[in-house]
């Protein structure tokens, strides 16, 4: 079984089994176990360009019920996960600023001063990973697909989650997820970007098509490090090339209620290989990385990073004209 997916759906599941439902409340921001979550749904509504969202609390519940329904809907198994970015921050000796990698959810610190010094832990092992999602609250729906904001209230807003789940793929932007692994005098600091699924779509591709979703994310320095990003994606797959344009736009910073300083960015000419599409550009650390899911690939989750920005987004395939 896929680390991954017994990790993240299992997020998913509690998320659902333990909602605090407050997304009825549309009087203000709400408050999670002491926690102000920073995204005011209704501010954030009026910010994103054709957002809808329900006008009763019982609307709410309902589209809450229906994430609850997609989450476990996932198989448990995955073929495919998005890049995990982990800053490491040190509580004792060694392995200040160094650096770290992930695979799934596997990762491996490497003391900068003393490469032979390593230490791996699974990204579920740090404690604001595992309980990020027990509450969240409905934000908004965009392109059909329903976003969620998680707050660890215990840890305070800083931990935070905002994603949806769709019907055959998940993604995630995950913000100053912190904890103690591995019994080593060091807290690992994660701030992640997610994107899971079922099994891929098993046939390939044999005509044009466009997927039109939703992008998440937050900047990856600055003084807007962790603050959350949305913006809308459109994803063109063209046969005769067998690649795919990926054009992400309207770019918001929800928790300033403004537009980000990058609206608008884009990946040309990502090469389509089988069910999967990938894009990897040195010279500016840029990439893009995805996969398609559910029948006739119906839909598509995947991870980003460019112009300052790291992400994941998903979207569902267009009838065609």
């Amino acid at each position: 079984m896929n680390r991954f997916v017994t990790g993240l759906t299992g997020l998913a599941i509690v998320a659902g089994l333990s909602a605090c439902g407050g997304g009825g409340n549309d009087d203000a921001q709400l408050s999670i176990d002491g926690a102000q979550l920073s995204i005011d749904p209704r501010q954030a509504n009026e910010l994103i360009p054709d957002a809808t969202r329900p006008e009763t609390a019982e609307g709410v519940r309902e589209l809450e019920g229906r994430a609850i329904r997609r989450a476990n809907g996932i198989g448990i198994e995955s073929d495919f996960v998005g890049f995990t970015s982990v800053q490491v921050e040190s509580t004792g000796d060694g392995f200040a600023r160094s650096s770290a990698s992930c695979l799934e959810l596997k990762c491996m610190i490497v003391d900068t001063d003393n490469p032979e010094r390593k230490v791996e832990f699974d990204l579920t092992d740090i404690d604001d990973v595992r309980e990020l999602v027990e509450d969240y609250q409905y934000v908004l729906t965009k392109s059909d697909i329903d976003l969620f904001e998680g707050a660890r209230g215990v840890f305070g807003p800083d931990s935070r989650l905002y994603g949806a789940w769709l019907n055959n793929s998940a993604f995630a932007v995950i913000t100053r997820a912190t904890g103690e692994v591995n019994d080593e005098d060091i807290t690992i600091t994660a701030s992640s970007q997610l994107a899971i699924g079922g099994e891929f779509t098993s046939t390939q591709l044999t005509e044009d098509a466009t997927w039109v979703g939703v992008m998440v994310g937050t900047p990856a320095t600055g003084d807007q490090r962790d603050e959350i990003l949305q913006g809308d994606v459109e994803l063109n797959y063209t046969m005769s090339e067998q690649h795919i344009d990926a054009v992400f736009e309207n770019i918001k910073n929800l928790d300033r209620n403004a537009a980000h300083s990058v609206e608008r960015f884009t990946f040309d000419d990502v090469d389509v290989i089988e069910n999967t599409y990938v894009q990897v550009n040195t010279n500016d650390g840029s990439n893009i990385v995805g996969g398609f899911y559910g029948d006739e690939h119906m839909e598509t989750a995947g991870t980003f990073v460019k112009e300052g920005i790291v992400g994941a987004f998903g979207a569902k395939k267009q009838k065609q004209q």
